[in-house]
């Protein structure tokens, strides 16, 4: 704490929190009048990933620094008085993630007692969704069921969500620094001498895991784990950390490529520029469905991707259906940056990615030498780690099957409304990340995973909206919610 509290004093927390004031009063548009116009979402775009790592910032110092945590309540009360826009849903943000903190002390905590293995640390935990061929990965049900992918120095585990009995919260009876009353439960554990490959999504959110399946004397086999995380900003952190850990020394390691097959078949799908894609909840009377959902110039659509016809990209990328790639090249963070302004409709001001700043490339080697201490593979002989990378490289040699017949069925259109019957667009000033969208036909309420996503969709909506000719007759009005 003490370290942390030099590092970033007060005023620098203060002048954070004043840039966090900034984007938000920008965002929801109320210094550039009652009308949409391009000003509203350039001025957004400039401010890309902002947000994300304001929101992170303020929340480690809630979580950690005892000594600003109440100066820092004080100023948010202080602006929140003053009539400026802190949303709620901002608020909520922050208080997650500052839960999410503190729940990953605990949970190492707990791993460790558990394994009676002290050297075990978390690097990452990261709430995610996980739908797969079946429909759910854990779930027997249609519904897809939230989950935590949690990265340590030894494996990769998939956990439960802590239990809070019937009340549904936690009660008053437990030690606060423990779980109440039952601690998660672990749904899967991998070790990441059985990782294959990493794919990372065409949008910030999605990445594909494909683990090595070996059951002597069978052949090795290909599995993957399609993973959603809630985070926007949590991707690449996840891809990066699970390139460290995937092997020993730089040359085994795992590079991640781009998936090229959704981003395709989106493309084709759109029939033109897409504003903006998101994997969120579509709310419907009586439940909820996950979607992905795309925005383009003139129409809404709600997705739905079979993942069983998905195929991982390969060194030489396979036809799809008439659609020629290049060799599929690794994807790191550099080449993202430099691939980034050529990408056509999938652009950042599209696809809503965040950009590495410079405080990010300090911190890289701090984060990549904390993965490096005692990792599984220091505790392995060389002979030992050979055998792994030759059974992982087996199981992806098997797993690269041509399925070109399949390939072009993996997007299926559940509903598509066209912008031209759009009524009215709310975005919701509560808790929960939530947009309506009033067409002709029908009303259509979107849950989103995080508020960043909605707030890279109000900017979307706006840009699509003053593209049309009567773009002057939407008039915007705001709640300071």
């Amino acid at each position: 704490e003490k370290v942390l509290v030099q590092m970033l004093p007060m005023a620098t927390v203060r002048i954070i929190f004043l840039a966090l004031i900034y984007d938000m009063q920008m965002t929801i548009g109320s210094s550039h009048g009652a009308y949409i116009t391009e000003t509203f979402v350039d001025s957004a775009l400039q401010r890309q990933g902002m947000r994300e790592l304001g929101t992170h910032i303020l929340s480690v110092v809630l979580h950690s620094c005892s000594s600003l945590r109440y100066e820092l309540i004080s100023l948010i009360n202080e602006y929140g008085v003053a009539g400026h826009d802190i949303r709620i849903s901002f608020l909520t943000d922050v208080l997650g993630r500052v839960a999410n903190l503190r729940n990953t002390v605990i949970m190492e905590e707990l791993l460790q007692t558990r394994d009676k293995d002290p050297t075990e640390r978390i690097l990452h935990k990261v709430d995610v969704e996980m739908p797969q061929q079946s429909g759910g990965f854990f779930s027997s049900g249609p519904e897809y069921v939230s989950r935590m992918l949690v990265l340590t120095n030894k494996r990769v585990l998939v956990m439960e969500r802590p239990k809070h009995t019937r009340l549904g919260h936690v009660c008053t009876h437990c030690d606060p620094a423990k779980f109440c009353p039952l601690g998660p439960t672990v749904g899967s554990d991998t070790s990441y001498a059985k990782l294959t490959r990493i794919v990372r999504g065409s949008d910030s959110q999605m990445t594909v895991l494909c683990w090595a399946k070996h059951t002597p004397p069978s052949q090795p086999e290909e599995r993957y784990d399609v993973v959603i995380c809630h985070d926007s900003d949590a991707s690449r952190l996840l891809v990066r950390t699970l390139h460290t850990m995937s092997g020993p020394k730089v040359g085994s390691r795992i590079y991640p490529v781009r998936d090229q097959l959704i981003h395709q078949r989106l493309s084709r799908l759109a029939s033109g520029s897409v504003a903006a894609t998101t994997w969120a909840y579509r709310v419907l009377p009586k439940s909820s469905r996950f979607s992905l959902f795309v925005l383009t110039a003139s129409a809404l659509k709600e997705v739905r991707v079979v993942w069983a016809h998905w195929v991982a990209p390969v060194d030489d990328q396979m036809d799809d259906s008439g659609e020629e790639d290049g060799p599929v090249q690794p994807c790191s963070d550099e080449e993202e940056e430099k691939q980034e302004p050529h990408r056509g409709s999938f652009s950042p001001t599209a696809m809503g990615r965040k950009f590495k700043t410079k405080a990010q490339e300090r911190l890289n080697p701090a984060d990549e030498e904390r993965c490096e201490a005692d990792n599984m593979w220091d505790q392995l002989s060389a002979a030992e780690v050979r055998q792994l990378l030759a059974v992982r490289d087996e199981a992806k040699t098997s797993g690269s099957m041509n399925l070109n017949s399949k390939r072009s069925k993996i997007l299926e259109v559940r509903q598509s409304f066209e912008v031209a019957g759009l009524q009215m667009v709310e975005f919701d000033g509560g808790e929960v990340p939530v947009l309506t969208l009033q067409f002709a036909e029908e009303l259509v309420t979107i849950r989103f995973l995080d508020d960043v996503a909605r707030e890279r969709w109000r900017r979307a909506v706006a840009d699509v909206l003053n593209k049309w000719n009567h773009h002057s007759q939407w008039q915007r009005n705001w709640d300071n919610k």
